[in-house]
């Protein structure tokens, strides 16, 4: 893994958003690169996470405020990875944001556009005889 201080870049001109590398990391895993760099600008701090693979490139954004979250989350993630390497998945716990928090599903009323077929179709879904090839 590749570290280093970025040199702050010029002040910015009025009116225009300038971003800061305070920190860069470069991650090469498999056929991936993963850049990290710590940011700032007019608005705060903030984390990008680059990956490229050939000619894609994907990027995240995380706020500074949620970095403590998304530690916690990868922290659970990296001890589910490990865990399952040593065959012991099923004794893994679930976390509040933990493996498996995604499949938990949320009772009441559904978003519109969500029904079977289009907005409102949960309201006139009716109960009774079967379409025919059912």
């Amino acid at each position: 893994m590749e570290e280093g201080m970025a040199a702050p870049l010029e002040q910015p001109t009025e009116g225009v958003v300038d971003d800061i590398d305070i920190r860069r990391s470069t991650l090469k895993v498999e056929q991936k690169r993963i850049f990290l760099n710590l940011r700032e600008n007019s608005r705060g701090r903030y984390l990008r996470i680059a990956e490229v693979t050939g000619n894609n490139r994907s990027t995240i954004i995380i706020p500074s405020s949620g970095l403590i979250q998304f530690r916690g989350l990868l922290d659970e993630y990296i001890e589910y990875v490990t865990t399952a390497q040593m065959g012991q998945q099923a004794m893994m716990p679930m976390g509040e944001f933990g493996v498996g928090a995604a499949k938990k599903k949320k009772r009441g009323k559904k978003p519109m556009g969500s029904g079977e077929f289009g907005v409102g179709a949960a309201k006139k879904k009716k109960r009774g005889k079967k379409p025919m090839g059912s």
